[in-house]
């Protein structure tokens, strides 16, 4: 997984805040209504509710939550039916006063009461207990549960209360069953007890890449030094409080599969997630040591805002895979997205919820499963432990097969066709491997950084292929059948625009030489061939010289190779003149304005002066090509 987020000067990626950053929060909540259904908002002490609470309280608990903003989606965004009736922010990172929490009490609560769901961090705890104590001695019921998650730091000793675990993004479990427990019209004391057995089933670790800074706020040295540190952060708050474990991110990194050091290795990072956070069993910790073989769970993975939602789909897999093949639990739902950030922090958390047996834990997932109204509920999603994983159609396979001819006897890949077939193949898809960093490099330039990338896969692909046995080699390359399928494999390993235009180029001369082959494989009929497929390929991209692609080396090339066998020259010689040709279309580019492709949307002084990466692969694979004909 990506693990950047500075920008080239070494800061974090800015933030759009009202021109008085202090405001931020005001300004946040009061358009809440501007893009969240069925939600009203008491602006002047920042408070969401659902539009329907005046009809709510007359016989139904009111749940309410909130704290510091810059944590949303939390807590606004699950104001709604069947999870919160109110939310109350603070300013960024700071709880909202008492007399912002008691407020919202006072409006939403009726003869059923309410219950306060708080976040354990002293602001909070404070602010909300008083509040809390103000309402019942007016006499309102309420009552306050705490959730303490995090498992990344030891259980504090001599505090005398006052230094307790975090809360982190379990909190979100009990907005949702506690929330449709009181949707179906349970008393505040049912509710209340729920949420004590609930909370003592959750645990919460978080990893961050990088800490964040407060809208308005300036950073400081400590804040640079943090920031430059090549470390990962195991445990960082959502506030950026420094995390339980600080990790090299040398450690982490891919081996395998990535040109550069900006990749994570995810399945190590989730490991130690799991084995030093929500399953440490040493002394001060053992937080989650009750779960048993077998047990149900459900996993929340959290995106802390800065985390790629491709990212977090595969981090949530890899998780829940290792519950159960690591651990024994079964993952009986998951949900995922960004629901209790930290403003733009790069990282993510695990929150595991372990279910209590029999007819507690079935309730608990009925919950879950409930429909709500609230905005930024994902919903759950049903592990389904590789079942969810279909085959294609035996008669859509049956369309898509491919070609298929009996296995090369020993004296045909002895023959000189069939080797030198192999020998262009390896030359051509060899280099495009060997120059994978060097095209990105310039597509980084001028596009988006993935040409090297795609086309090293689909040189692989089709190599896979020629080590398999399973290319159509028999006729030495000048048929249909080995054209066809060069360019599928092809496309299937690099897709995107390179491996459909590839494809078609590909397939195109096989069309053309099926007539070559009859006639015995004739070098101009090889040349004509090769020309078409370019004139067709030119037609369907609509690209042509000039336009600043792999078309500015691909048709001088193939015009030169046409032209020189035409005079008389061997193979050799011939691919030597379209290589020479190639070279010079492709370093024709570099003062080319672009007209199509992505490198048509970035400014011409961007681009100037780096070649056309596909024109480069294209000079490439063609020079292969010669130096590997005899």
């Amino acid at each position: 997984m990506s693990q950047d987020s500075k920008n080239t000067d070494g800061m974090q990626t800015c933030m759009v805040v009202p021109d008085d950053p202090s405001q931020s929060a005001l300004e946040m909540i009061s358009r809440l209504p501007d893009v969240t259904n069925d939600v009203v908002v008491m602006k002047d002490v920042k408070v969401a509710m659902r539009a329907d609470f005046e009809e709510y309280k007359k016989g139904k608990v009111a749940l309410i939550s909130g704290g510091g903003s810059g944590h949303e989606p939390a807590h606004a965004g699950y104001v709604g039916k069947g999870m919160l009736t109110a939310a109350v922010a603070g300013n960024c990172f700071a709880s909202p006063s008492v007399s912002a929490i008691l407020t919202a009490i006072l409006t939403v609560s009726g003869p059923a009461g309410c219950l306060l769901i708080v976040k354990s961090y002293t602001g909070d705890r404070f602010n909300f207990n008083f509040a809390a104590a103000k309402a019942q001695a007016r006499g309102i019921p309420c009552k306050v549960v705490t959730v303490a998650d995090d498992v990344a730091l030891p259980c504090p000793k001599g505090s005398s209360g006052i230094l307790q675990r975090r809360g982190l993004a379990g909190t979100l479990f009990l907005h949702k069953i506690l929330g449709s427990l009181a949707e179906g019209g349970a008393d505040l004391d049912t509710i209340e007890k729920e949420a004590q057995k609930i909370a003592a089933q959750i645990g919460t670790i978080g990893v961050s890449f990088a800490p964040v800074l407060v809208p308005g706020n300036e950073a400081g040295p400590a804040f640079a030094k943090r920031l430059e540190a090549e470390v990962i952060e195991l445990g960082m708050g959502i506030h950026g409080e420094s995390g339980a474990r600080r990790i090299p991110r040398s450690q982490l990194r891919c081996t395998a599969g990535s040109s550069g050091d900006h990749c994570l290795d995810m399945s190590r990072l989730v490991d130690v997630m799991l084995r030093e956070g929500l399953f440490n069993d040493n002394e001060g910790f053992r937080y989650l040591s009750q779960r048993k073989k077998g047990q149900r769970c459900v996993l929340l993975t959290n995106n802390l805002g800065g985390t790629s939602n491709l990212e977090m789909t595969l981090i949530a897999g890899e998780a829940a895979e290792q519950l159960e093949k690591k651990y024994g639990l079964l993952v009986t739902r998951t949900v995922t997205g960004s629901l209790m950030t930290s403003l733009n922090m790069p990282g993510f958390s695990l929150s595991l919820l372990l279910l209590e047996d029999g007819a507690t834990g079935d309730a608990w997932v009925e919950s879950l499963d409930a429909p709500s109204a609230a905005a930024a509920w994902p919903g759950t999603g049903r592990r389904a432990s590789g079942e969810g994983l279909v085959s294609i159609p035996p008669d859509v396979q049956e369309v898509l097969k491919p070609f298929s001819e009996p296995p090369l006897t020993a004296e045909e890949k002895q023959s000189e066709g069939v080797k030198r077939a192999e020998r262009l193949l390896r030359a051509a898809c060899g280099v495009l491997i060997a120059k994978e960093s060097e095209i990105s490099a310039m597509d980084a330039v001028c596009g988006d950084g993935d040409c090297g990338i795609g086309l090293k896969r689909g040189a692989e692909t089709v190599l896979a292929g020629l080590e398999e046995g399973s290319l159509p080699l028999r006729s030495g390359g000048l048929d249909t059948a080995f054209w066809s399928e060069v360019g599928r494999r092809f496309n299937e390993g690099c897709e995107g625009s390179s491996g459909v235009l590839y494809g078609i180029f590909l397939e195109k001369i096989g069309e053309r030489l099926a007539a070559a082959a009859a006639a015995g494989g004739d070098a101009k009929a090889v040349a004509s061939a090769v020309k078409a497929a370019v004139s067709g390929l030119e037609a369907v991209c609509l690209a042509s010289k000039g336009s600043r692609t792999m078309m500015d080396a691909l048709i001088p090339s193939a015009a030169a190779l046409e032209e020189a066998v035409k005079g008389g020259a061997g193979g050799r010689d011939a691919l030597m003149a379209a290589a020479e040709a190639a070279a010079k279309g492709c370093e024709s580019t570099k003062e080319l304005r672009p007209a199509a492709g992505r490198s048509a949307y970035i400014p011409f002084d961007q681009v100037r002066g780096t070649a056309d990466p596909g024109a480069y692969a294209v000079s490439l694979w063609v020079a292969a090509l010669a130096s590997a004909f005899d």
